[in-house]
């Protein structure tokens, strides 16, 4: 279809447009859509297709004529049909909110191929998503979000900056993907303040900036994204590229959570519960946490778990516990896949079943969860439900101790000191004695020179670190 040259518009029919659009407006004097209406018409009815469109905007809109969406169709596909390429997208657009998404993406393909930037980034869109009307293909999708991008569009700076992230439809370039998220950032975008705020924090393509990563985030909050206002909050948390505000911090937690995110439910619920910034308030913070764990959130389910457990902030019960750590372990949240092991190692809540916990123990355990390392050791030298094996228990303790755990720096000094599982070796025992002093010492912990004796299996101590 031969694009329509606004070129050769007829004089008469500019001039009418005109007079229609200053009406329209209020241009020294009242808005009139009446009169409006009259002159766009004026155009329309000499073919102009600028007048014709704004003759169905005034339809779809009921400005100065009843409101007819048959009437605004008619009047879009005259001018559509000119090769008017803003007619030809707005016409996409009416399709597609109708659900004629087939018709819609024909008239958004025209519009794209015409060049009209809109029209070329929701083509984009289009190819990058699975839809039976047109096939998915991620080369189109960068090509069409790449031309829109280089006109300025916003969205498209920002989606041409994902797939380059992602390396689809495009070769994988971390550094053109900034240049774009950048762009999108500085045209105010939510979006792109946010992935840009990604890109500085994380260093992808870019020097790291936390400061400029900060202001990204709240730009972006302040425009009402609710991620950034997350993200902006843990800034001003952490003070991280920013002065450390933990009253802030709350403020756009509270905006965050209010809007349903779960992750700053749950962090709220951590604050209420450390007293950290407010005061210490258990039931309060169960009550953050019950909020965040309805919604599936996994570290929630876990912590409204141990809560359940040690009576805190709601009664002591152990089936309530042993619900929540289910439903966290069961999504693969591995310090949810220990506390439920722990339960079985245990017997709370449900009758003891060392085969049971060491499954979940095991799981926690290659994840790198120091307590189910630590427990995974005892099960081993006990044999608790499986073979004895002090090779294997020694092991664990001294993975453990690696990872920093003191109660597995004070295991490998009582293996390491006996034999079991290890050589004799009296001086490597007190080398990770005085490590486990150290650590304690580090965290403020207080040493009496008690607890080298043999731990239980399970129990209280099983999240000792």
């Amino acid at each position: 279809m031969k694009k329509y040259d606004m070129k050769k518009r007829d004089p008469a029919a500019v001039e009418s447009v005109g007079k229609a659009d200053a009406l329209y407006l209020g241009v020294d004097a009242p808005p009139d859509y009446s009169e409006a209406m009259k002159w766009y018409r004026r155009a329309a009815d000499m073919g102009d297709a600028p007048g014709q469109l704004n003759v169905a905007f005034m339809y779809m809109k009921g400005h100065g004529v009843p409101q007819d969406d048959r009437e605004a169709e008619k009047w879009i596909r005259l001018a559509a049909d000119q090769g008017f390429i803003d007619a030809q997208y707005c016409l996409a657009t009416f399709l597609g909110a109708g659900g004629n998404e087939a018709e819609a993406i024909k008239w958004f393909k025209l519009a794209a191929e015409g060049g009209h930037p809109r029209a070329q980034t929701d083509l984009g869109v289009f190819y990058g998503q699975d839809n039976e009307f047109l096939p998915r293909d991620d080369r189109e999708a960068a090509k069409w979000l790449r031309r829109a991008a280089l006109e300025g569009v916003a969205e498209a700076c920002y989606r041409y900056g994902v797939m380059l992230n992602e390396g689809r439809g495009v070769a994988q370039d971390d550094r053109e993907a900034a240049k774009w998220h950048k762009l999108a950032a500085e045209k105010g975008l939510r979006e792109g303040l946010f992935e840009y705020g990604l890109v500085l924090l994380n260093g992808r393509g870019v020097p790291k900036d936390s400061v400029k990563a900060t202001e990204c985030f709240r730009q972006a909050a302040q425009l009402g994204d609710v991620q950034c206002q997350y993200n902006y909050a843990l800034m001003l948390l952490t003070g991280r590229g920013v002065e450390k505000d933990l009253e802030g911090a709350m403020e756009w937690l509270k905006k965050a959570a209010g809007s349903g995110l779960a992750s700053a439910q749950y962090v709220i619920g951590t604050l209420l519960q450390a007293g950290r910034g407010v005061a210490q308030d258990f039931v309060e913070a169960a009550k953050w946490y019950r909020r965040s764990a309805e919604q599936g959130y996994a570290p929630a389910q876990d912590t409204l778990g141990r809560m359940y457990e040690d009576g805190q902030g709601v009664p002591k019960d152990f089936a309530q516990a042993l619900k929540w750590y289910r439903l966290g372990a069961e999504q693969g949240f591995e310090y949810a896949q220990a506390d439920l092991g722990f339960m079985y190692l245990d017997g709370k809540g449900v009758r003891k079943d060392y085969a049971e916990a060491l499954k979940w123990i095991v799981l926690a355990a290659a994840r790198g969860v120091p307590a189910a390392i630590l427990n995974l050791g005892r099960i081993l030298e006990k044999g608790l439900g499986v073979s004895r094996d002090l090779e294997k228990a020694a092991d664990m303790y001294l993975r453990g101790a690696e990872m920093g755990s003191v109660e597995c720096m004070k295991n490998m000094a009582r293996v390491l000191d006996r034999g079991l599982g290890v050589p004799k070796d009296p001086a490597e025992a007190e080398r990770w004695r005085n490590k486990a002093r150290e650590a304690k010492a580090m965290s403020g912990w207080s040493d009496t020179g008690e607890g080298f004796d043999d731990p239980p299996a399970g129990g209280s101590g099983s999240r000792n670190h």
